[in-house]
């Protein structure tokens, strides 16, 4: 979900995108990037549980945290190496 220019909310976390020689890709620090294919391949997981989580510590929908992560700065900014 398109969080500002080139920002975008994957999961609960803040992610950095791009289209370089059209492919999506990610930052994923110090400058790096990755398809975002594989990085949703190798994330899937822990951005799920990481939802799951804040939905149970708020009791919220999951409706609820991502409106509520979109609208503020409760989302993280993400870098995976």
């Amino acid at each position: 979900m398109p969080i500002k220019a080139n920002q975008y909310l994957v999961g609960p976390k803040r992610v950095r995108c791009e289209l370089k020689q059209g492919m999506l890709m990610c930052s994923i620090g110090q400058g790096q990037l990755e398809l975002f294919e594989n990085f949703l391949i190798k994330n899937q997981k822990n951005l799920e549980r990481a939802l799951v989580v804040v939905m149970l510590k708020t009791r919220e929908s999951l409706e609820q945290v991502i409106e509520n992560m979109v609208q503020s700065k409760s989302a993280t900014n993400h870098t995976l190496k």
